[in-house]
């Protein structure tokens, strides 16, 4: 994971060197843009970073939920059991679960590391699913857990960020302003001989709607970008699971999800799970690929 992280500040900050460089190139005040860049890679990697190292449990907490340490019934003594051996089998070290209360059919996984992980489990997902469907969702999540699906979420998620706040400061300070309709003018309906505050009043909200607009469209398609790799870390999830207990486990535990595809949690968690978040009208802001497009990957051996 560190590496992974140490790659990720390495490539930024070298392509804001360039595009600093770029840009300074076209007039605009290498200084100025040097601090866009750096408040926003402090503020997007720092709160990557803290996001990375509070996620095992701050997420489940938040849920009311429990790590299991010593099990008080023989379902959580099963759970253990298929933990150690699903993680033996995958090379994984100090994995915990947890179970938290919802009526969805839910499970994810956090954690900063591959070797110190934690998969929580709805005690919906518990009640509905046999114990062949819940190992399939247990190896699902660990097919996470060894791909560092995790952090690279994460962290792609860091980038969008600095990214569009490079983009919406420069745009704001760069572009927008010196557009003719932004300029210091006095409006033809306006009886005032100089600029006055009822002009000033208009430019501004034009100018904040533009923004606006700007970065909500640059978002759109930031968000899109990150749901498409989503979909993908479902894809071959679902693939390593297959590997891990075989593809008629997985093939059940899917259709069981898609049989009681319903949820009380935030999008946060929803986008998180193995459920996760598929809008067929909104395909490509959906977090997780339909439930019949990962069985036919399943049954088409793709990602495998």
């Amino acid at each position: 994971m560190m590496m992974r992280i140490i790659l990720f500040l390495i490539t930024n900050i070298s392509m804001f060197v360039v595009i600093g460089g770029g840009l300074s190139i076209t007039g605009v005040s290498l200084n100025n843009i040097y601090k866009i860049i750096f408040s926003s890679i402090l503020f997007s990697i720092l709160g990557s970073i803290i996001s990375l190292f509070l996620s095992k449990y701050v997420t489940l907490r938040s849920l009311n939920g429990r790590v299991i340490y010593l099990p008080k019934n023989n379902m959580e003594k099963w759970l253990l059991k298929i933990v150690k051996k699903q993680s033996e089998l995958s090379g994984i070290k100090n994995l915990e679960i947890g179970i938290y209360e919802s009526q969805s059919v839910n499970a994810f996984a956090t954690g900063f590391k591959k070797n110190n992980s934690l998969i929580s489990i709805s005690s919906g997902l518990l009640k509905k699913m046999n114990r062949g469907e819940i190992e399939a969702v247990i190896a699902h999540e660990i097919s996470h857990i060894t791909s560092g699906d995790m952090v690279t979420m994460i962290l792609i998620r860091g980038i969008s960020n600095i990214y569009i706040n490079i983009l919406m400061n420069f745009f704001s300070r760069y572009f927008l302003k010196f557009l003719p309709i932004f300029k210091k003018k006095k409006y033809r309906n306006c009886s005032c001989s100089k600029i006055c505050s009822i002009c000033l009043d208009r430019q501004s909200f034009l100018f904040s709607l533009a923004t606006s607009i700007t970065k909500f469209t640059i978002s759109i398609f930031s968000t899109m970008i990150i749901m498409w790799f989503s979909r993908r870390r479902e894809f071959h999830a679902d693939a390593g699971s297959v590997k891990l207990v075989g593809s008629k486990k997985m093939i059940a535990a899917l259709t069981r999800l898609k049989e009681h595809y319903m949820y009380d949690e935030s999008i946060f968690i929803n986008n998180l799970g193995i459920n996760g978040n598929s809008n067929l009208l909104f395909y490509y802001l959906s977090s997780h690929p339909s439930i019949d497009d990962r069985i036919k990957a399943i049954q088409e051996q793709r990602y495998l």
